[in-house]
């Protein structure tokens, strides 16, 4: 079941909700496996409204890892849509763009920081654009290596300025590293030894 001091979606407040057949198992990457029902309601991200959305209602957390005791009450799969594990259901980003909810197809994250000043100041999710006043420079886009994950080629990797092993940033034209996923979920950079 559902643990700790969490706000639920609950569904019987909703004039709207529409329960699906079947059950689904979703892996939240490296946190452990929910499990939940199909069902279609309205869902409200800020000011934008999905109608009619298709969506996983969770209703067993046994399986994710420190639920219980997490910050935060949900998740919102911001990944491509062969990753979440729900076969032809679109992502929130995906239905967001095919009902022309969205300026632009791009999402964009500022993380908030805490310092001994200011205290810890909150992040923001930006759909469909950025907010200038967050960065400086320019963007650069990459081009999707796989159609699963937010998965991109890697050319170098270096630290301090400094190749690392297996590394073809000195090398004119060197073969890719590798792959990197990128992933706003996951707190921690690895790679291979």
């Amino acid at each position: 079941g559902l643990t700790g001091n969490h706000s639920v979606f609950n569904a019987s407040q909703s004039s709207t909700h529409v329960p699906l057949p079947g059950k689904v198992a979703l892996s939240v990457g490296t946190l452990g496996v929910v499990t939940g029902g199909l069902c279609r309601d309205d869902v409200s991200i800020g000011s934008l409204t999905l109608a009619n959305y298709t969506f996983v209602e969770v209703d067993n957390t046994g399986g994710l890892q420190s639920y219980e005791s997490a910050a935060w009450d949900g998740i919102l799969g911001l990944g491509v849509a062969r990753s979440n594990g729900t076969v032809g259901v679109p992502t929130p980003m995906e239905a967001l763009v095919q009902g022309g909810l969205l300026d632009k197809p791009i999402f964009a994250f500022h993380l908030g920081g805490c310092s001994l000043e200011d205290g810890c100041l909150g992040g923001e999710l930006v759909l469909g654009g950025v907010e200038a006043e967050h960065y400086s420079g320019d963007f650069t886009f990459m081009n999707l290596v796989r159609d699963d994950s937010w998965a991109i080629q890697l050319d170098a990797v270096t630290v301090g300025g400094r190749p690392l092993r297996n590394s073809s940033a000195e090398l004119e034209g060197a073969a890719p590293v590798g792959v990197a996923v990128v992933d706003s979920g996951v707190p921690l950079l690895y790679g291979p030894e």
